[in-house]
C-alpha cells in the first residue's frame, strides 16, 4: 500500500477513540488531531474521505458527522430506536459500520446493527439487521446530508464484528461481506453506484463461533486473499476472486490455547484460544492474528501455515491490563494495534515493519500516541486504492477492448429483462462466440456460432446481474444485464 497521483485517497482520514482523534496518514508520517466539537461512540467508527484525500464525514453506526465534527444535516437515525437508546453513542462492535464511495460525490454507509426485539429481549449479543443508509455531500455547501437511511438488507443473525468489503475487479464495484452467526457461511452482496444486488450465500472453511464478540475478517491488499477470526475459531484463510465474489481453497488452523486467565476490571476473565483480529502485511505474504495477550505471524508463502507461527507478543504481569485488540493495516504500510484496557489508554501498539519475518516486523508497544482515549477503536477500513484487474472476464464497466472502435459497443435490450434479452453486436466479428455467466462466474449460456444479434429466453433465469461476452480469440467485448 503506497501513495500515488493516482491513487483514490478514501482512507487518508481515520477516527480513532472514544473521544475522537483524526489521524491523517501521509507518506512517511501520520498526523494527529482533534475535534472543537466533543464526539464520542460505543465501539465503532468508519470514515471517508474524497478521491484527494480530504475528510468528507465519518459515523458511530448511529449519527453520521460532517468534516467539522458536527451532526451532519438528518444525520441521525441510521439504527433502531431501542439500540439507540440503550447504547446511547454508536453501536456496540468494533467493525459496526463501514464505508463505500458511489461517485459523484455520493456514499454508502452500512451498519450491522440489532433489532428491537432483541435489545427489548435484554440478550444483545448478535447483530439482526443489516441496514444501509446513501450520503450527498453536493448538499448544503458541501457538508453533506441522508437521502436515504435504514434501508434493509438482511434481517438474520450476523457474527459481531464481521463487516468488511473488496473492490471488485472491475476496480469500481465493491464486494461487501458478512458472516452468518455461529456459522461458517458467508453473506455477500454487489454493491454497485446505482444498485445493491444479493444477498449471495456460500459455506466454505469452518465456522465462527462465541464469543463472537471478540473477532474481525479482513481482505489482503491485493484482494486475493481473505482471513478471518472469532474469539472462538480457528484462524480461516481463503482465495477470494475479485470477479466472481467466490471463496476457495480453505486453509484452517488451530489457534493455540493458552491457559493463563487475565481479569479485567474484575468482572470478565480472557483466556485462549481463538482471536480477536487479523491483519495482513502490505505485500500480502504474512498474516499477523492478535488474542489481547499474544500477537502470533503466519507466513503464507509455506505450505504448513500453523508451522510458520511465530510469537511477536507475549503477554505478562509488566504489562498491566494493556492488552492488544484490533488491529489494522495503515495506508503508509504500517500496521496500528490498539489496547483493550477500557477508557485508560492514549497509546497505540506499532508494527513498523510488518513485510518482515518474526520480530524484525519491529512491534512497538504502546508508541503511538494520540490525544484521546483509544480504548479499542480504530476506524473499520480497508483498502480503498484496489484497482481493476486489467483482462478480468467479469469487467462491467469497460464494454469493448482496446482493438475495437467506439461504435462495436455490445448492447443488452431491454435492460433491466424480464422475458427475454436481445444481445447485439453493432459490427460483425466473425469466428465469435457468446458466452454468459451468472454473478458467481458460472456460464449459463454459450453460443459458438454467434453472428450480430441473438435473442435468449430468461424468463426462467433467477433475478440478478449477468455478464455477456463475445469473443473470437483475438478481440472481445464485454457487456452486462439485470434479469428481474
Amino acid at each position: 500500500m503506497a501513495f500515488s497521483v493516482q491513487a483514490q485517497l478514501y482512507d487518508k482520514t481515520w477516527i480513532v477513540g472514544n473521544n475522537c482523534a483524526k489521524l491523517t496518514f501521509e507518506t512517511d508520517t501520520t498526523i494527529t488531531d482533534t475535534f472543537d466539537s466533543y464526539v464520542n461512540t460505543y465501539l465503532t467508527w468508519a470514515s471517508i474521505c474524497n478521491e484527494q484525500g480530504d475528510l468528507q464525514f465519518f459515523t458511530s453506526g448511529f449519527y453520521v458527522y460532517d468534516k467539522n465534527g458536527d451532526v451532519m444535516n438528518s444525520g441521525v437515525d441510521l439504527c433502531d430506536a431501542e439500540v439507540t437508546n440503550y447504547f446511547t453513542y454508536g453501536l456496540p462492535a468494533a467493525s459496526g459500520a463501514l464505508i463505500l464511495p458511489r461517485g459523484n460525490n455520493q456514499y454508502y454507509i452500512f451498519c450491522a446493527s440489532y433489532s428491537d426485539a432483541q435489545v427489548q429481549s435484554g440478550n444483545i449479543y448478535k447483530p439482526d439487521r443489516l441496514y444501509y443508509a446513501t450520503i450527498d455531500m453536493n448538499m448544503f455547501g458541501g457538508l453533506g446530508g441522508l437521502t436515504s437511511r435504514r434501508n434493509l438488507l438482511y434481517n438474520q443473525p450476523m457474527c459481531d464484528e464481521h463487516l468488511t468489503a473488496c473492490r471488485h475487479a472491475n476496480g469500481r464495484d465493491w464486494w461487501l461481506i458478512t458472516n452468518k452467526y455461529q456459522s461458517s457461511e458467508y453473506v455477500k452482496y454487489l454493491v454497485t453506484p446505482d444498485s445493491i444486488y444479493g444477498p449471495y450465500f456460500q459455506s466454505i472453511g469452518s465456522a465462527f463461533l462465541e464469543p463472537d464478540a471478540h473477532g474481525q475478517i479482513i481482505f489482503s491488499p491485493d484482494g486475493s486473499k481473505f482471513a478471518g477470526v472469532s474469539g472462538n475459531s480457528q484462524l480461516v484463510v481463503l482465495d477470494f476472486d475479485r470477479c466472481s465474489g467466490e471463496f476457495s481453497h480453505p486453509i484452517l488452523t488451530d489457534i493455540p490455547f493458552d491457559t493463563i486467565k487475565i481479569t479485567y476490571s474484575g468482572i470478565m476473565e480472557l483466556w485462549g484460544g481463538g482471536g480477536v483480529s487479523v491483519a495482513f502485511s502490505p505485500n500480502n505474504r504474512f498474516v499477523y492474528l492478535g488474542f489481547k495477550k499474544v500477537i502470533y505471524q503466519y507466513d503464507l508463502n509455506e505450505n504448513d501455515l500453523a508451522a510458520t507461527r511465530k510469537t511477536i507478543f507475549k503477554w505478562d504481569t509488566s504489562y498491566g491490563g494493556a492488552l492488544t485488540y484490533e488491529m489494522r493495516l495503515t495506508p503508509n504500510g504500517q500496521i496500528l494495534v490498539s489496547n483493550f484496557n477500557g477508557t485508560a489508554a492514549k497509546d497505540f501498539s506499532l508494527i513498523g515493519k510488518p513485510d518482515l519475518l518474526d520480530t524484525l516486523c519491529n512491534l512497538e508497544l504502546y508508541s503511538f500516541h494520540v490525544p484521546t482515549l483509544n480504548s479499542v477503536l480504530i476506524n473499520n477500513t480497508f483498502n480503498y486504492r484496489l484497482g481493476k484487474v486489467p483482462g478480468s472476464a467479469c469487467d462491467t464497466i469497460i464494454n469493448a477492448i482496446d482493438e475495437f472502435a467506439a461504435e462495436d459497443v455490445l448492447q443488452t435490450s431491454p435492460n433491466p429483462a424480464k422475458d427475454k434479452v436481445e444481445i447485439q453486436l453493432a459490427k460483425y466479428l466473425p469466428d465469435a462466440e457468446l458466452f454468459v455467466s451468472d454473478i458467481q462466474g458460472r456460464i449459463i449460456y454459450q453460443n459458438p456460432n454467434y453472428y450480430l444479434a441473438e435473442y435468449l429466453n430468461v424468463q426462467e433465469w433467477p433475478a440478478g446481474i449477468y455478464f455477456v461476452r463475445i469473443s473470437n480469440g483475438k478481440k472481445e467485448v464485454k457487456g452486462k444485464f439485470v434479469k428481474e
